[in-house]
C-alpha cells in the first residue's frame, strides 16, 4: 500500500486529504511544515509528496529543492497543491525547482487522485536531475516569495483597516446604546462608559478609570458591598467555567453620583478579554410596582368594607338581639335585687323583735312575700343567658375586627374551618334571611396563608350565596374535604345559577349583577386574586335555576414553614 505524506500547516486541509486518499486504500502520513516534513522523509521516505507552498519554517519551495538534492528522495513525486501561489510564473517556479505536479486548490476528488494515481505509477521512472542553474532559480524563488509577501502585506493593511474601523463602528454603538453599559480590560481598567451609563449613574471614566473605583461609589456601606462583591465573584466563576453570561442573581441597590439610590440589575458577558457589563435600571418599575401593590390593597381595603357596609344592618340585628335580651335580663336583676333588699332589711328586725317560736314562720311568710325562691330558681337562667349574649357579642365585635383590619401580608399556618366559623358570626344575619346554613364539614390539616385575606374570600362567597338565593327553601351547604396535598372548601347554593356566559365573566374587575350600590364588582376579582397569591385554586359549577359551587382548594402547609414578612 503507497504512502503519501501530505504537508500542509492547516490541520483542516491535511485532514481532509487523510480521509480522501484513506478512503481510497493510500496510507497517509502528515507534517505541518517543510522541516518536519523533510525530517519525517529522511526517517522513513514516502511514496508522494502532496505539499502546500506557505508555511512556516519552511516552506513548500525549499522542501521542494531538498527533496530533489538528496539522492534518497529525489525520485520520490512531488506534488505542489496550493490556494496562495497561484500565477503561472509560480507554477513554472514550482515544475523548475522538480515538482511534477503545481494543482491549485480546490480540486475535484477525482482529479486529484487521478494525478496521484499516475505519478506512482510514474515511480519507477529515472528522477529528474536537480535544476542546473541554482542562481537563476533563486532569484526566481526569491522573487515569488516577495510577491506573495507584498501581497500578503496588502491584504494585512486591508485588513488592519477593516478592524480599525469596525472598532470604531462598535464603540460608536456601544457609546449610543440605549442601555447603560461599562467595558472594562482584564487588568482592571475601564476603558469605555457609555452615554447612557453617564446618565443613569452620573459617574464617567475621569470617575472610574479602574473597577476597584467602582465597588465603594456604587455601594458605600461596606457589609452590602462585601456581600455584592462576593455574589459577583461567583457568578464570574460560573461565567468562566460555562462560557455563557455573567448573571448574579437579584437585584442592586446602587448608589449615584448624587447619593441617589437606583434598584438595577446587572449582568455581563466576556467579548475576548474584556468585559462587557450591562446595567437594567429597574427603579421606575419597583416604584411602579410599590404603587400597584398599595393601590391593590387600598381595593381589597375598599371592598372589604363596603361589603361590611352591606352587612351593617344584619350585624347590627345580630348584636341588638342578645344585648337586648341582656337589657331584659338586666332589668329583671335589678328588681330582684329590690326584692332581696327588702327581705334582708326585715329579716334583720324579724330576728331582733321577734319571739323564737314564732321568728321560723314569720321568715318564711317575708320569704315567700319577697319571692325569694323564684328568684333563686331564676337568677342562674338569666346570668347564663346574659353571659352567652355577650360572649356572641364580644365573638361578633372579635370577628369583625379582624376582618376589617388592614391586611398585613403575614402567612402562617392557620386553620381553615375556624377562619369560616369566624365569618359565619359576622355574615350569620344575611345568611339566615334567605337560606338555611348545612354544614358538612370534615376535619382539616392546616393551609398556609393569610387568616384576613381568607377571611375575605370565606365572606365574598358565603355572602353572594345568599344573595343569590331568590326562592323560599333556599339552602347553603358547606363542605370540606382534602384532596392529596391539599384543603378544600365548597360553597354550594341552590339560588339562581347562571348562564355560561356570565359564569365565563364573574371574575372579571367590576363586573356586577347586583343592582347599583349593593356591590362594588370588585368580590370575585379579588378573590381569585388572593387564591392565586396563595397557589390555590378557586373554581365555580353553576346551572341556571339550579344554583352554584364554589369550590377553593389551598395548599397544605408544610411542617418546616415559618412565617414569613
Amino acid at each position: 500500500m503507497a504512502t503519501v505524506l501530505v504537508v500542509d500547516d492547516s490541520a483542516d486541509n491535511r485532514y481532509y486529504l487523510q480521509a480522501l486518499l484513506q478512503g481510497h486504500g493510500l496510507t497517509v502520513a502528515e507534517a505541518a511544515d517543510g522541516a518536519a516534513a523533510l525530517a519525517l522523509a529522511r526517517q522513513q521516505p514516502p511514496d508522494l509528496v502532496i505539499s502546500d507552498i506557505l508555511m512556516p519554517r519552511m516552506d513548500g519551495y525549499q522542501l521542494c529543492r531538498a527533496f530533489k538534492a538528496d539522492a534518497a528522495l529525489r525520485a520520490i513525486p512531488f506534488i505542489f497543491y496550493t490556494a496562495t501561489f497561484t500565477s503561472d510564473r509560480d507554477a513554472a517556479l514550482g515544475l523548475q525547482l522538480g515538482a511534477d505536479r503545481f494543482l491549485l486548490k480546490p480540486q475535484e476528488p477525482e482529479v486529484l487522485l487521478a494525478e496521484i494515481r499516475t505519478l506512482l505509477a510514474q515511480a519507477a521512472a529515472p528522477a529528474p536531475a536537480p535544476a542546473s542553474d541554482q542562481g537563476q532559480l533563486a532569484g526566481e524563488y526569491g522573487a515569488a516569495l516577495f510577491r506573495k509577501l507584498e501581497k500578503k502585506m496588502a491584504e494585512l493593511e486591508r485588513a488592519n483597516a477593516a478592524l480599525r474601523q469596525n472598532e470604531e463602528r462598535f464603540r460608536a454603538f456601544l457609546q449610543q446604546c440605549p442601555v447603560a453599559l461599562a467595558v472594562s480590560a482584564a487588568s482592571g481598567a475601564v476603558e469605555l462608559v457609555n452615554s447612557a451609563f453617564v446618565d443613569l449613574l452620573g459617574y464617567g471614566l475621569a470617575d472610574l478609570q479602574r473597577v476597584d473605583d467602582w465597588w465603594p461609589r456604587a455601594y458605600p456601606d461596606p457589609a452590602y458591598r462585601a456581600r455584592v462583591q462576593q455574589r459577583w465573584q461567583q457568578a464570574l466563576a460560573e461565567a468562566r467555567l460555562s462560557g455563557g453570561l455573567v448573571q448574579p442573581a437579584g437585584e442592586f441597590r446602587i448608589c449615584d453620583s448624587a447619593g441617589q439610590m437606583h434598584d438595577l440589575r446587572i449582568s455581563a458577558t466576556f467579548v475576548g478579554d474584556r468585559l462587557l457589563t450591562l446595567f437594567q435600571d429597574l427603579t421606575a418599575i419597583r416604584a411602579a410596582e410599590r404603587e400597584r401593590a398599595l393601590l391593590h390593597s387600598q381595593m381589597m381595603q375598599q371592598d372589604k368594607m363596603a361589603c361590611v357596609g352591606q352587612l351593617a344592618a344584619g350585624i347590627a340585628h345580630e348584636v341588638n338581639n342578645p344585648a337586648g335580651f341582656i337589657h331584659s335580663n338586666l332589668e329583671s336583676l335589678e328588681r330582684y335585687l329590690t326584692h332581696l333588699r327588702r327581705y334582708f332589711d326585715q329579716e334583720q328586725g324579724l330576728r331582733a323583735g321577734t319571739d323564737t317560736t314564732q321568728l321560723p314562720a314569720a321568715l318564711a311568710a317575708l320569704r315567700h312575700d319577697c319571692h325569694i325562691d323564684a328568684i333563686l330558681r331564676q337568677l342562674p337562667g338569666l346570668v347564663r343567658d346574659s353571659l352567652d349574649g355577650t360572649e356572641r357579642i364580644v365573638a361578633i365585635v372579635r370577628d369583625l375586627r379582624l376582618f376589617s383590619h388592614r391586611d398585613s401580608r403575614q402567612l402562617a399556618s392557620l386553620d381553615l374551618l375556624a377562619c369560616l366559623e369566624g365569618v359565619i358570626n359576622i355574615v350569620w344575619g344575611e345568611i339566615k334571611k334567605s337560606a338555611q346554613l348545612e354544614r358538612q364539614l370534615q376535619p382539616l390539616p392546616a393551609v398556609r396563608g393569610n387568616s384576613q385575606q381568607l377571611s375575605q374570600v370565606l365572606m365574598n362567597l358565603l355572602v353572594n350565596a345568599a344573595q343569590a338565593i331568590d326562592k323560599p327553601a333556599g339552602r347553603i351547604v358547606l363542605r370540606s374535604w382534602r384532596e392529596a396535598d391539599r384543603a378544600c372548601l365548597a360553597v354550594e347554593d341552590n339560588g339562581c345559577g347562571m348562564e355560561e356566559t356570565l359564569r365565563a365573566r364573574i371574575f372579571e374587575p367590576f363586573f356586577t349583577t347586583k343592582p347599583a350600590g349593593q356591590g362594588t364588582g370588585l368580590g370575585l376579582s379579588i378573590s381569585l386574586q388572593i387564591v392565586e397569591a396563595h397557589q390555590g385554586q378557586l373554581r365555580v359549577d353553576s346551572q341556571p335555576g339550579l344554583g352554584s359551587c364554589f369550590t377553593l382548594c389551598l395548599p397544605l402547609a408544610q411542617p418546616d414553614n415559618k412565617e414569613n414578612p
